[in-house]
């Protein structure tokens, strides 16, 4: 299901629950990864091959594997 779009949006959704991640048991929190852009890691993405004109919103998603 999309959520619905349009100005106005005719019939809007409602949002009905939310969870803070904080809240939830541990083996239930989501496993997030925030790659730090202050590196020359971050760096060599954005230049290798990239123009000038490069969105950091382009880049492709750096593969990682999350241990428990």
């Amino acid at each position: 299901m999309a959520i619905k779009t349009g100005e106005p949006v005719a019939n809007p959704d409602i949002l009905q629950r939310a969870q803070v991640a904080a809240d939830l048991p541990d083996t239930e929190r989501p496993r997030v990864l925030v790659q730090r852009t202050d590196g020359p890691d971050f760096a060599s993405i954005l230049t290798d091959g990239a123009d000038t004109d490069t969105d950091v919103c382009d880049l492709p998603p750096v593969a990682a594997i999350v241990a428990p």
